[in-house]
């Protein structure tokens, strides 16, 4: 059903095939796999949890840089319930840093939209004068939002930006092949980029990669493309077989139960929103999800 609408909004399909289908003869699911497509109970602490991601999503090689990534948008979407499409858009200028209780001249304090330097990034994590927060705007339907971001989400996604930077720094070199860049040059790449890239290229940029490039050549065709849904599902997909195997989750993966349970990011989605209405609400609940109304809940 919602493969085949996507296919239809998207124009690869006119309608949904299974609608030819007599209502008899099309395929029937389970009723326990019909059940609310949410994860077990205790299972999103542990998604939560920087340390088991990190152990669930080893960093082995500092060439392997998508470990890195993917920790932090595993964070992302476990905090902060976002959809695939939003992950996808996110770009490195929709992380916003705010310098809070800047001491003035004449004692005052005033906020400033000033970002640290590449080298505090890191330093950030635990600065309590840093306010960070991401903005979500490029999923029609979902209402734009700007969240903060919480220690837990601090403590993988800014470590991720500092080695994102050195990933485009070295992509960037290569383009122009080996012409000095300004650190304003790179801060401006860094901000169009995808916050997290693919790490295969598309065939425009593995062409730009192969002649003399220039800053224009970035502007157009980009470093290195966002990541597709299939590589956020797989990325899901990996890390939720990896906690299953905790022994706090012991016989708790759904194959173990019999059930056909779904495994990308709209499963950690919905039970971020069922999270939500529990504590604080079914409005604020709507309100962080981008949602319309709390009859979408």
């Amino acid at each position: 059903g919602a493969v085949f609408r996507e296919a239809v909004r998207r124009g690869v399909l006119v309608s949904c095939p299974v609608l030819d289908v007599p209502e008899g003869d099309r395929p029937v699911i389970e009723l326990p796999s019909r059940q609310s497509q949410v994860l077990p109970p205790g299972l999103l602490k542990l998604l939560r949890d920087p340390g088991v991601i990190e152990g669930c999503i080893p960093f082995l090689r500092e060439a392997e840089w998508w470990a890195v990534r993917d920790r932090a948008a595993m964070l992302v979407l476990s905090h902060l319930g976002i959809t695939t499409r939003e992950l996808m858009a996110l770009q490195g200028g929709d992380v916003v840093f705010q310098l809070v209780q800047v001491p003035e001249a004449d004692g005052q304090s005033e906020g400033s939209d000033a970002p640290p330097s590449p080298a505090r990034l890191v330093d950030a994590t635990s600065d309590r004068s840093v306010a960070v927060s991401l903005a979500v705007d490029r999923d029609e339907e979902v209402i734009p939002r700007t969240l903060e971001l919480n220690d837990a989400v601090r403590q993988v996604l800014l470590p991720w930006l500092v080695l994102r930077r050195e990933v485009l720094s070295a992509r960037l070199q290569r383009r122009l092949s080996g012409v000095p860049v300004s650190e304003t040059q790179l801060d401006a790449v860094c901000r169009a980029a995808p916050l997290f890239m693919s790490r295969q290229r598309s065939a425009a940029q593995i062409a730009a990669d192969r002649v003399v490039g220039s800053l224009a050549s970035v502007d157009e065709v980009g470093l290195l493309p966002p990541m597709e849904a299939s590589n956020v599902y797989s990325m899901v997909k990996r890390a939720l077989d990896a906690v299953y195997r905790l022994p706090e989750l012991a016989g708790q993966h759904p194959k173990l139960r019999g059930l056909n349970q779904a495994s990308g990011a709209a499963i950690i989605r919905n039970t971020v929103l069922l999270d939500w209405v529990n504590t604080v609400g079914e409005e604020t609940a709507a309100l962080r999800g981008g949602l319309r109304s709390v009859a979408s809940l």
